[in-house]
């Protein structure tokens, strides 16, 4: 736990202290492109300690709106900061974005065209045994054609036939975790190697996370 939480704060801090020099770059470029010399992109730096070193200034007639609104501003900033992942691809402690859960992984395993039930069963069987060697690997869930339940809409893997099958692998908690979820894949991919004339497709199928593989 005490390494998820040293992510979340080294999140946080990457963020807030990289945000400036984007904005920077961002006027930078703007002016690039309207053929002007532009500021540089340290400025906003040199912005944000001019105004640090400046006092306050609030009119006795100030409400507690006012007075309250710049750690607003800063607390909404700071709590995106801590929910989305930026230079992980762990679930952060605080998130609480579906696509950051890692305590299961999907494996769909499609046998040669004709399979028959059976078969799909004896390579499901095989591919279960061959996922419990992976260390982060703590139990295996299979279900056989029974299409793929795991949110994505494609027509050609959510319908449901014999020759498929999906294996839920539960994961180690996040802090016993020694690997990342991509190098996780990565192992669950090579285990399912051996298995003969099977499609392989490791991942929830979002953007960026399947892989496939013929085998």
């Amino acid at each position: 736990m005490s390494v998820a939480v040293g992510v979340q704060v080294a999140q946080s801090l990457v963020v807030l202290l990289i945000s400036p020099l984007y904005a920077g770059v961002l006027a930078r470029a703007e002016a690039v492109v309207a053929a002007k010399r532009g500021p540089s992109v340290l400025q906003p730096y040199q912005d944000l300690a001019k105004w640090l070193r400046k006092g306050s200034t609030v009119s006795d007639q100030a409400s507690w709106v006012f007075r309250g609104a710049p750690f607003v501003a800063f607390a909404c900033y700071l709590t995106v900061s801590a929910i989305v992942p930026v230079i992980t691809n762990e679930p952060l402690p605080l998130a609480f974005l579906a696509g950051t859960d890692g305590s299961n992984e999907v494996a769909i395993i499609e046998g040669p065209p004709g399979s028959s039930l059976e078969q799909t069963r004896e390579l499901a069987e095989r591919a279960r045994a061959l996922l419990a060697t992976v260390p982060e690997v703590t139990s295996v869930y299979t279900t056989i054609g029974a299409g793929v339940q795991t949110g994505n809409i494609r027509s050609d893997l959510a319908a449901a036939e014999v020759r498929k099958a999906q294996l839920t692998a539960r994961l180690l908690a996040p802090d016993r975790k020694r690997r990342s979820i991509a190098q996780i894949r990565i192992a669950m991919r090579e285990a399912l190697a051996p298995l003969p004339g099977a499609r392989v497709s490791i991942g929830r199928g979002t953007p960026g996370e399947k892989m496939k593989e013929r085998l």
